[in-house]
């Protein structure tokens, strides 16, 4: 087993594609374009054929709670507010944001309008209707199913609810949907995925060739630029660099003695917790939450015995309801939260094809739907796969939940009981 410490080549590109797209947030009316709020589901593949600039919303909370001084900021003027405490902590931070009027990167610009869909939590439609409140803006929602298994009636009602959403588009921006770019834009959202995919594949190695806290970084362009020609060039540069890196035996952490899987999301105030864990030797080889960008989250979905597995395979379009159809089909595989079933299958993938030796699941007070399930999940891992559990409380984004005392001695605990086996 070999370490390097040099980061990787392509860190330096993704760090640029991250800060030019929040560059655009200041740009976007000098340059002619509208500005608009959303949530990251969705479609940026389809916003920007009408020359919209796109904030989304979870990325940019997260990039807010990364900055721990800031985010206690943005808590503490949605508290004045009278926003409760047990909210979507990406909601709490995103309001506190507007409510103080600035920005990690300077003052906040407004949005022109707000986008909101339902499907993959339906609390942020009221994050964005408070948000359309504080700032006076016009807020559009899109209405779509959230089912187990993907009927045809599903994918239907879904892109009838893209028709609309082009309609509201065509009228506020003076534009007329350009289809043939809608094409190209799906098939590039698609081979973005693909390429996640590979670097998922890839990340399965023994030693793990890339550390958990660069994963979460790495990901950032597979959410923000989804649908452009810069993701899947970015995408293919960082699967062939992993790809040396395996070859060459190289670990992404000075020396992996255990494997580990996180459940739920970081705590991005405090992402030292996942050097301790290096540190130790314990390679947090993977998570559900970086998984969600691939199709993995699609074949882990249930079937029923007649599924027509076309509702589940992406096929590169060839014209405008052909494109709207796959957008339907993507973004509805992706919810892993339909079922237990699909939670535990996407658990068993992981649990099995990474040579997973414990696992460390985030009892997650600061989100409504990932955690949906968890404990059940928990114990189902510990009497399916016999392997220790650290359970901890607190929430994702908010500092002032964060029992450090606590959680140290939890993870020492877990520390070494691996060092033991």
């Amino acid at each position: 087993m070999a370490y390097s410490a040099a980061p990787l080549k392509v860190w330096e590109e993704c760090k640029t594609l991250t800060a030019d797209y929040y560059q655009g947030m200041f740009t976007a009316h000098a340059q002619g374009k509208k500005l608009a709020w959303m949530g990251a589901s969705v479609p940026p593949e389809l916003i920007r054929l009408f020359d919209i600039v796109p904030v989304a919303g979870e990325p940019y909370a997260a990039t807010c709670n990364f900055r721990p001084h800031l985010t206690t900021q943005f808590m503490q003027a949605a508290d004045k507010a009278g926003f409760a405490r047990d909210l979507c902590c990406y909601t709490r931070t995103f309001l506190g944001s507007i409510l103080e009027r600035t920005s990690p990167f300077g003052e906040l610009p407004e949005p022109d309008f707000i986008l909101s869909i339902k499907w993959d939590c339906s609390t942020h439609i009221q994050w964005w209707s408070n948000a359309s409140r504080l700032t006076g803006k016009p807020v559009f929602i899109i209405e779509t199913p959230f089912a187990e298994e993907i009927q045809e009636r599903h994918l239907t009602y879904f892109v009838a609810q893209l028709k609309r959403l082009v309609a509201y588009l065509e009228e506020v921006t003076g534009k007329p949907l350009d289809e043939e770019g809608l094409v190209r834009n799906v098939i590039l959202a698609q081979q973005a995925t693909d390429l996640w995919d590979e670097i998922l594949e890839i990340s399965k190695a023994v030693p793990n060739p890339l550390n958990f806290k660069s994963f979460l970084t790495l990901m950032v362009p597979a959410i923000l630029l989804r649908g452009t020609p810069q993701a899947v060039d970015y995408y293919r540069r960082l699967r062939d660099e992993l790809a040396v890196r395996v070859k060459n035996g190289i670990s992404g952490i000075p020396e992996e003695k255990k494997r580990v899987i996180w459940v739920n999301l970081p705590l991005w105030y405090n992402l030292n917790m996942l050097k301790t864990l290096d540190d130790a030797g314990i390679a947090v080889v993977g998570s559900p939450y970086t998984s969600m960008w691939g199709n993995i989250f699609t074949r882990c979905r249930p079937r029923g015995s007649h599924t027509d597995e076309e509702r589940y395979q992406s096929r590169p379009p060839t014209n405008a309801d052909e494109a709207l159809r796959e957008i339907a089909k993507s973004w509805m595989g992706r919810s892993a939260f339909s079922s237990l079933e699909a939670q535990r299958n996407l658990l068993r993938w992981l649990m099995e094809e990474f040579k997973v030796d414990a696992v460390i699941a985030h009892d997650n007070r600061g989100c409504k739907v990932v955690p949906l399930g968890q404990m059940d999940n928990v114990a189902w891992l510990q009497q399916t796969y016999g392997v220790p559990v650290m359970v901890f409380e607190a929430n994702h984004g908010d500092p002032s939940t964060f029992s450090e005392g606590q959680i140290k001695t939890r993870l020492q605990a877990l520390l070494e009981m691996l060092v033991r086996n």
